[in-house]
């Protein structure tokens, strides 16, 4: 970028450059060309190109410098923003395979535990099947010795 007082010495370069040339062409207008070579061999104009183009070079190479710089600063937050990413991604991952480790392993209790309730299912209506068929036979054997019972009081009634 080209400093405030960079501009005004350019601008004042390019104005004394202007006037030069214009002096110059009145010359060769008034006088010929003999004299026009006599003022351009002084080298004036060309002093001032020449000192224009060396503030604008230093005005250069202090923006390719700060570009530079820039660049550098921006490839190192880049690298900076990749290598976050790239920590962010894994994590993720990890974060990611676990639950899928967790989740498979609640999956197999689940599978394991529904099993066991199958099971305890199957043998509490075995049991339960006997118990029924127990619960029968002691009926049908309270029924005969009421049976029986009754039967016998019926009968030592009737002897009394």
């Amino acid at each position: 970028m080209i400093s405030n007082e960079e501009d005004r010495q350019v601008s004042q370069l390019v104005n004394f450059k202007l006037q030069e040339l214009k002096e110059t062409i009145q010359l060769r207008d008034r006088q010929g060309s003999v004299a026009t070579v006599k003022v351009v061999e002084t080298n004036k104009g060309q002093n001032y190109m020449d000192n224009i183009r060396i503030i604008l070079s230093r005005s250069d190479k202090r923006i390719d410098a700060r570009l530079a710089t820039s660049l550098e600063q921006s490839k190192i937050q880049t690298n900076k923003s990749l290598l976050l990413l790239s920590m962010s991604t894994a994590t993720i991952l990890a974060l990611l395979l676990g639950s899928l480790y967790l989740l498979h392993k609640n999956l197999k209790h689940q599978r394991q535990a529904a099993l066991v309730i199958e099971h305890d299912r199957e043998t509490t209506v075995e049991k339960n099947h006997y118990l029924e068929a127990e619960v029968s036979d002691r009926l049908e054997e309270l029924e005969r010795v009421k049976s029986s019972l009754e039967e016998e009081v019926a009968r030592r009634t009737t002897e009394l």
